[in-house]
C-alpha cells in the first residue's frame, strides 16, 4: 500500500494505491528436447516436449509445483556452491543438494493442495516419472532416489489427509520453514553473483 500526491484541478489530493498480494516467481517454456524442468530465484523454466496439448494440467503440475517450491525456499542462491565441481553429489555437497530436493518435494505437495490439485498427483507423477529416469548407481547422487521422493511425499499427503480431516488447511510442518530461514539466511550472506538457471529436477 502507498499513498500518492496528485494535483487535480489546482488542488492537491492523495491517492491510497494497493496492490494485491502475487507471486513474484515467473513461467516460462523452454525450447527443447531434454525432458527437464529447473528453476533459478525467479522463473521456472519448464522444457517444451514436456508441454503437450494433450497432457492434462495435473500431468505437469507436480513438476512445477517442485520447481516453484524451490524458489519459495531460496534454494538457486544458498546451494550456489555446492553445484558444480567434478563430483558434486558427493560428501557434504551431495548431502546439502539432496536434502534441498527432498523439502522441494515434500514443499511441492502444499502447493498443489493450495492450488487446487490433489496431492496425490506429486505421488503417481515422480513415480512414473522416477521410473523412467532413475540411473541408479550411475546416478550423480545430487537428487534422492525416485522411491525416496515418493516415500517422503507420501507422508505430506497423508500429512495433508489428516489436517483436512479435522477442518485444517494445508500447512506445510515447522521443519520445512526452519529449512527456508536457515537457506535465505545462507542466501543473504552469500555472494552477489547473478543466477543461473541450473536444473533443479
Amino acid at each position: 500500500m502507498a499513498d500518492l500526491q496528485v494535483r487535480r484541478g489546482g488542488r492537491d489530493t492523495v491517492v491510497r494505491l494497493r496492490a494485491d498480494p502475487a507471486c513474484r516467481a515467473r513461467f516460462e517454456v523452454r525450447a527443447g528436447s531434454e525432458t527437464n524442468a529447473s528453476a533459478d530465484d525467479l522463473r521456472v523454466l519448464v522444457s517444451s516436449d514436456l508441454v503437450d496439448p494433450d497432457r492434462r494440467d495435473a500431468d505437469l503440475a507436480p513438476l512445477v509445483a517442485h520447481e516453484l517450491a524451490h524458489i519459495v525456499l531460496g534454494h538457486d542462491k544458498a546451494l550456489e556452491r555446492y553445484r558444480g565441481g567434478l563430483l558434486p553429489g558427493f560428501g557434504r555437497g551431495g548431502r546439502v543438494l539432496r536434502d534441498s530436493e527432498t523439502a522441494a518435494d515434500r514443499l511441492s505437495v502444499y502447493l498443489l493442495a493450495l492450488a487446487g490439485y490433489r496431492p496425490d498427483d506429486a505421488i503417481d507423477f515422480w513415480a512414473r516419472f522416477g521410473r523412467r529416469t532413475d540411473a541408479g548407481i550411475l546416478s550423480d547422487r545430487t537428487h534422492p532416489g525416485w522411491k525416496d521422493r515418493v516415500a517422503a511425499i507420501r507422508a505430506e499427503v497423508a500429512r495433508i489427509a489428516a489436517q483436512r480431516a479435522v477442518g485444517q488447511p494445508p500447512t506445510p510442518p515447522a521443519d520445512l520453514g526452519q529449512a527456508d530461514a536457515v537457506w535465505m539466511n545462507q542466501r543473504r550472506s552469500s555472494s552477489s553473483a547473478s543466477a543461473v538457471s541450473t536444473p533443479l529436477l
